[in-house]
């Protein structure tokens, strides 16, 4: 979906990364959590170092990953048009969705974007789930070479007791369905009275019309309308 997306040290990220026969590319992992890589083609079969520690699992084009234990090793993943090769490295900063891409259609997608640069707004819309999180949307950028949105939201625990975040889900809709090519990361799992996280969404846009930002959390619903001026 994009170049480079970071989200937040220590939290999950979405990045896209990009692979040559020349290195091995770091893959940052964490116990307890999932990474998936997401190839331009289906993955084949992969060879994995130390595979006692690794969980993997093929969902078409995607490679679940999951720690089994703080074991760094290597991975080759081959396709049928290459063969990549990472480096997996448990830790404290970890990877949700990496989309892998071979190097020279990287430099070429970034010299895209560098002819059309980001363009941002700041809607700064709010709504409530329940009475325990309130969520305000933040920021919106733009990458118009790519056709994709960064929405940056902020959400509060408004409620007296902790919440675990679990159960949190933000997605875009249209006519009440999801919008497809859309992936969420949020830095925190659990929230004290007061406290609170950030959240990105991104997502690809088919048409640039409004679309509702809906949020689900405990059986409760917030949404809000974010309207074509802010894309």
């Amino acid at each position: 979906m994009a170049l480079l997306i970071p989200v937040w040290v220590h939290a999950g990220s979405v990045r896209t990364i990009g692979v040559n026969n020349d290195s091995m590319t770091p893959i940052y992992l964490r116990l307890g959590k999932s990474t998936v890589l997401r190839f331009p083609d289906k993955p084949r079969k992969v060879v994995v170092g130390n595979q006692n520690y690794y969980g993997l699992e093929f969902i078409e084009n995607d490679l679940a990953i999951q720690p089994l234990g703080a074991v760094s090793t290597n991975l080759f993943v081959y396709t049928e048009r290459r063969t990549y090769g990472f480096i997996l490295t448990p830790g404290e900063r970890y990877d949700d969705l990496v989309f892998v891409r071979w190097k020279s259609d990287v430099e070429k997608a970034q010299a895209r974007e560098a002819a059309q640069p980001v363009r941002e707004s700041r809607p700064n819309l709010s709504f409530k789930i329940g009475k325990q999180l309130k969520v305000t949307i933040e920021k919106v950028k733009a990458q118009p070479a790519l056709g994709l949105h960064l929405v940056d939201s902020v959400v509060e625990n408004t409620g007296k007791a902790e919440a675990a975040l679990a159960g949190f889900t933000i997605r875009a809709m249209r006519q009440g369905k999801a919008l497809d090519k859309q992936e969420s990361a949020m830095e925190k799992d659990r929230l004290k009275p007061g406290e609170k996280t950030k959240v990105r969404l991104v997502l690809r846009l088919d048409q640039k019309t409004d679309f509702t930002l809906e949020s689900k959390f405990n059986g409760e619903t917030g949404k809000a309308i974010l309207g074509r001026k802010f894309l």
